[in-house]
């Protein structure tokens, strides 16, 4: 994520906001995935020590382009810097498709081009991010050309989570194997 600012003063001298831009950072390819196409960012700040809402935007963009660079203002109250934790959650059609978290981050009033951040993007929504690890419980061992077989997977979470995490089957190798996901 890449965070810059630029802030405009009121009548008595103090900034009511900062603007920072950010630009999320996938990191896995996203072809790899069937996730639609990213046609609303939505970003959020808080501030990192109340959880207070400090900033959002909700933007429209084109699923046509690889990045997207969006400004978001950080109400910084009257203070000379704030720590903010930002989440980003990228939307194809009205669900989360990829989502990331970052901070906190120290943002001033004062800086114009502030230190440059990678925000980490992943697949599906926030609540992911409160995965601890996945373990395959069921899986075949060996399968031969035209068989099929089922996989069962357990998520374990971070401590004192009570995310709603969603799994995702992909396979790395559509011509060696394809993934038929069951809702039932």
């Amino acid at each position: 994520m890449v965070v810059a600012s630029c802030t405009a003063t009121d009548s008595t001298g103090v900034a009511p906001g900062t603007s920072v831009a950010f630009t999320p950072s996938f990191q896995v390819e996203p072809d790899d995935f069937d996730a639609q196409p990213i046609d609303r960012i939505r970003l959020t700040a808080r501030d990192a020590e109340s959880g207070e809402l400090v900033g959002a935007s909700d933007d429209e963009v084109s699923p046509d382009v690889a990045a997207w660079t969006l400004s978001l203002t950080i109400d910084m109250n009257g203070a000379t810097g704030r720590s903010v934790v930002v989440e980003v959650e990228l939307l194809g059609g009205a669900s989360v498709q990829w989502s990331g978290r970052l901070g906190p981050i120290e943002v001033s009033p004062d800086v114009f081009n502030g230190p440059q951040y990678q925000i980490p993007v992943f697949r599906g929504p926030l609540d992911n991010l409160e995965v601890d690890s996945v373990t395959i419980d069921t899986a075949p061992t060996q399968l031969l050309v035209g068989q099929s077989g089922s996989a069962t997977a357990t998520i374990r979470l971070l401590s004192g989570s009570m995310a709603e995490p969603e799994l995702f089957w992909v396979s790395l190798d559509d011509s060696i194997a394809s993934v038929v996901v069951d809702s039932a």
